[in-house]
């Protein structure tokens, strides 16, 4: 069951991991791990974003933009997290952490320019 596409204003990413199916014991920890750290980054990246939007709505309506390097951050976390929840439901732990890195520190660009 897909969840509901997110309403205007809302993140465009998955808010919460994905259900991950039987995991082997030898991988438990790995899979809390991961699951964990997927939501605790995507409760960061979700306030970022939602801060980069409504920055973005107020400089649109003073005709400007957000930079670019903050708008290209913004739009590479719905691919990472995509990447990230596809990885995890695949079991693929090491490309599931390397892409949940790679979505922190995107975040960490985000938040640089429009706060926490």
């Amino acid at each position: 069951v897909l969840p509901p596409p997110p309403k205007p204003g809302d993140p465009p990413f998955a808010l919460m991991s994905p259900p991950l199916g039987k995991v082997p014991d030898a991988e438990q920890e790995m899979a809390a791990d991961l699951t964990v750290r997927y939501d605790t980054d995507v409760a960061r990246s979700a306030a970022a974003w939602t801060n980069a939007e409504k920055l973005r709505l107020s400089l649109v309506q003073r005709g400007m933009t957000l930079n670019a390097q903050t708008q290209g951050a913004v739009l590479r976390l719905q691919p990472l997290y995509d990447d990230a929840a596809a990885a995890l439901k695949a079991h693929n732990w090491d490309e599931a952490l390397s892409n949940l890195q790679a979505a922190e520190a995107t975040t960490q660009k985000v938040e640089a320019t429009v706060g926490k």
